[in-house]
């Protein structure tokens, strides 16, 4: 394997980690103070959450193209697509 590879494999790596990382921690807070924790105990318990964050098994970046994600279609299949959303002033 080409070292070059290996580098974009281990920054695909970081990439996906990084992003459990802030997941897990958005959804301990979301979940602390909903359940009346004040701020303080939401951001302990979402610091813990992203210390033992773990990255989903099924999880692929795009090298290509990051934005886009893999969507269900109305067929069934899944195909590489794009959340639009349009703003109109």
């Amino acid at each position: 394997m080409s070292y070059a590879r290996l580098v974009k494999l281990a920054e695909a790596r970081a990439a996906l980690e990084a992003d459990a990382t802030i997941r897990a921690r958005k959804e301990a807070e979301k979940k602390a103070r909903g359940n009346g924790d004040d701020d303080e105990t939401a951001a302990k318990k979402g610091e813990d959450a992203a210390i033992n964050a773990v990255v989903d098994p099924r999880a692929q970046p795009n090298f290509t193209d990051p934005n886009a994600r893999i969507m269900k279609t109305a067929d069934g299949s899944f195909h590489y697509a794009y959340n639009v959303q349009a703003i109109v002033d």
